[in-house]
């Protein structure tokens, strides 16, 4: 086996009567580590049985369950390739994916099993593995294969709605080294009750021997759905939450025995993180900085990052999580080195493999004031004007201080023309004389009911679909 298996394997061992996972299936239900891995063996015979080799790969196609979380542990311990892909991501990506890792099997569930007829590129061809007919018994399982640390475990995609459409590959050992990341930056209690509503660290909670809840929200629906889903959770004792800047925006604190909150995957303007600091008073608040290929690399305190924006009208993102390096480039680029980052990946641009070195560039623009790290924005989003460059993210958090009442607005520039689409039509004359003060520049506004934002994300602009509009 892997180090990713040996490290599931470990958890179950040490803790076989420890509660493993909540999660919701009509009623509130639990496993322990000992029922977790008896599912698992389960699942790696269910494999077996179906034809499922070492090296196959497995296109997803079901939805988050605690049915998939087991799945995916029997995957990697049998060394079965899993394809966890965004739905929303662009069709080239999809094409270049199904082209170099050939998937033979798609993954379904009872809701899924027809809706994958949709998508051309897995119509024909895969064979179908159904998630529901997995029958979990307890079975002896004979020696399973050693799997190299080189070899692929989980594919994923990006939507590229900041950057570039990305094909995200992580081999066992890059698992192994995100996992032990992970581990060296929670704090460690054996009580630790850790929800998550990023469906991939529910794998980091359960290597840690942590208990985890897996609450399978769909951040998109209104505040009334996910705040009645998590009445369902509202008596567990709950510690420690990861997840996103719009659960924090729409979700109710009805967690009494919350220490910490982590939120990440993307900034948050001045109004976002007074909100979400007001709603979770009586918890450590903690901004999470990363990039697909190292998923966590600096924190920040919320209380800070509200200061800094107020005072200063700027980003921070704070100082380096444990065992992660940051530095800035000549051009302003953030750079980022440790063991957990991923060497493979493919986009328009590269191909699988070629990034060598120590450090990533993560695209984005910052520097590094007294240790610590502030944010300019993305490297591809950014006004010039009189030969000087003014990245979108600062002009709009200095908008989002200046008139706290303003709610949304992104600004862009396009054939040479500034652009301000703002979701308020009263304060559009006041913004354009503050911006012309501060910068010198006019800008064009255009109002607009709602700005887009990334399907997953729900406080990440979407700029390239702004700029179709102009």
């Amino acid at each position: 086996m892997s180090k990713i298996a040996d490290i599931f394997d470990d958890a179950c061992l040490n803790n076989i009567e420890k509660d493993a996972i909540y999660f919701y299936d009509k009623t509130l239900q639990k496993r322990t580590y000992g029922e977790l891995k008896t599912d698992i063996d389960s699942c790696i015979n269910y494999l077996i049985t179906s034809g499922v080799k070492t090296g196959d790969s497995v296109f997803l196609f079901a939805t988050v369950s605690y049915e998939l979380t087991v799945f995916m542990i029997a995957a990697f311990k049998l060394g079965v390739q899993v394809m966890f892909l965004d739905i929303h991501a662009r069709q080239e990506t999809f094409d270049i994916l199904f082209e170099r890792f050939k998937p033979k099997y798609v993954l379904v569930s009872n809701r899924t099993k027809y809706l994958h007829l949709l998508f051309k590129n897995i119509r024909h061809g895969l064979e179908v593995l159904n998630l529901d007919r997995i029958k979990f018994d307890e079975v002896k399982l004979s020696r399973l294969p050693k799997i190299a640390d080189d070899v692929p475990a989980l594919l994923t995609t990006t939507t590229g709605s900041t950057g570039v459409p990305k094909i995200i590959v992580r081999s066992h050992l890059d698992l192994f080294n995100q996992l032990e990341l992970m581990d060296k930056n929670l704090p460690i209690d054996e009580s630790n009750v850790i929800m998550s509503t990023a469906f991939i660290y529910i794998f980091a909670i359960l290597a840690r021997g942590d208990t985890a809840v897996l609450p399978q929200i769909n951040l998109n629906a209104s505040a009334k759905k996910i705040n009645d889903h998590l009445q369902a959770f509202k008596n567990l004792p709950i510690s420690i939450i990861i997840t996103s800047p719009v659960f924090g925006l729409k979700a109710d604190n009805i967690f009494p025995k919350l220490k910490l909150l982590y939120i990440g995957g993307a900034s948050i303007n001045l109004q976002e993180a007074e909100m979400i600091q007001k709603k979770f008073a009586s918890s450590k608040n903690i901004m999470v900085y990363g990039a697909t290929e190292c998923n966590i690399m600096a924190w920040v305190v919320l209380p800070d990052y509200i200061r800094e924006l107020r005072n200063n009208y700027r980003s921070t993102l704070g100082k380096p999580f444990d065992c992660v390096s940051i530095k800035i480039a000549g051009d302003e680029s953030i750079l980022v080195s440790c063991n957990a980052l991923i060497k493979g990946f493919i986009n328009e641009r590269s191909e699988y493999g070629i990034r060598d070195g120590d450090w990533y560039d993560t695209n984005d623009k910052g520097y590094i004031e007294n240790g610590v790290l502030y944010y300019r924005g993305k490297f591809n989003y950014y006004i010039v004007f009189n030969g000087k460059k003014y990245y979108s993210h600062e002009i709009e958090q200095f908008l989002s201080v200046k008139f706290p009442n303003y709610r949304k607005c992104a600004v862009l520039q396009k054939n040479n023309k500034i652009y301000l689409f703002g979701t308020e039509r009263k304060h559009a004359k006041k913004i354009e004389s503050a911006l012309f003060e501060r910068y010198g520049f006019k800008v064009k506004y255009k109002y607009i009911s709602k700005l887009p934002h990334d399907v997953r994300h729900y406080t990440k602009t979407d700029y390239k679909k702004l700029l179709s509009l102009v």
